[in-house]
């Protein structure tokens, strides 16, 4: 492998490692938790139902609008953060840990 794949495989890895630590911080509580807290606040607010899923794919969608004016890793790294948290709620929901908020 040449060097220049290594390096990027050590940048992904990094964005990557970077993205677990922004979800393990928890300044927001438990990631599925504040998922279902905004689901339901956008519910209510437009009097439809919101899931867990669409929090976090409106939440990437807003991210890609951002990167079209700024292509900062900050946006990329929250992109892999709300996936995997998304990922996690849908198969909580799947296992029945947690109920749907539609």
């Amino acid at each position: 492998m040449s060097a220049n794949a290594m390096e990027k495989i050590m940048h992904r890895k990094t964005l990557l490692k970077k993205a677990l630590s922004a979800v393990q911080d928890r300044n927001y509580g438990e990631p599925v938790k504040n998922f279902q807290d905004i689901a339901n606040l956008w519910s209510e607010y437009k009097g439809i139902g919101f899931s867990v899923e669409d929090v976090g794919i409106m939440m990437i969608l807003l991210k890609i609008a951002r990167i079209k004016h700024d292509t900062s890793e900050d946006s990329y790294i929250d992109i892999a953060g709300y996936a995997a948290v998304t990922h996690e709620a849908s198969n909580q929901i799947s296992e029945g840990t947690i109920k749907p908020s539609r």
